[in-house]
């Protein structure tokens, strides 16, 4: 396991940021603290990170019952995967290979993983086409996301814009009533 944290930490070196999805609360605290228990300084602290799994909540919590990648990539990309493993099977292939030392078996989950990275691209993609370009989005609900994270970043002249091409594309009463509300606030913030 050293062998291969030092690996990673070499070939990080050349990067400035990391994307990950849920990252923050697993994946990087997992492998920080495999770096400590080997006595190797980590190579994330250095590192930018983007967790998209915050931002991708944020803008599409409202419309979507469920924010995991693969809930996303068929919600937002419009792809739905074929011949792919499970998330929850992963861990028993892994043991199954632990046990027996055949890796044969470990394929579907390398495919798995590759599917999971270009997912993450795309979806990053998508949020950051989202927050350069509001027009790129169909769903009045999601435009109500967006400008609340164009509130909480501090944009507020694009908050208002966003918000109220939300309003005017027809929003659910629920969240026509919060956005109503946010408009106000932002209204008042304003003195209008």
């Amino acid at each position: 396991e050293k062998a291969i944290l030092q690996a990673l930490a070499e070939l990080l070196d050349s990067f400035e940021g990391l994307v990950t999805y849920n990252g923050k609360t697993f994946d990087v605290p997992l492998l920080e603290t495999r770096y400590a228990l080997a006595r190797l300084k980590s190579p994330f602290a250095r590192l930018m990170h983007l967790d998209a799994l915050h931002p991708s909540r944020r803008l599409w919590r409202l419309r979507l019952e469920s924010c995991k990648l693969t809930d996303l990539e068929s919600a937002v990309l419009g792809i739905e995967r074929e011949g792919d493993v499970a998330g929850s099977e992963i861990p028993g292939i892994y043991f199954d290979y632990l046990r027996s030392g055949d890796a044969r078996g470990l394929q579907p989950v390398f495919y798995h993983n590759a599917l999971d990275i270009m997912t993450l691209a795309a979806v990053t993609v998508e949020l950051a086409r989202a927050m350069g370009d509001a027009s790129t989005l169909n769903s009045p609900v999601d435009l109500f996301s967006l400008s609340r994270m164009f509130e909480f970043a501090g944009s507020r002249e694009q908050s208002v814009e966003t918000c109220q091409r939300a309003l005017s594309g027809g929003l659910p009463e629920e969240i026509e009533a919060r956005a109503l509300h946010q408009l106000a606030l932002q209204y008042k913030r304003q003195r209008q």
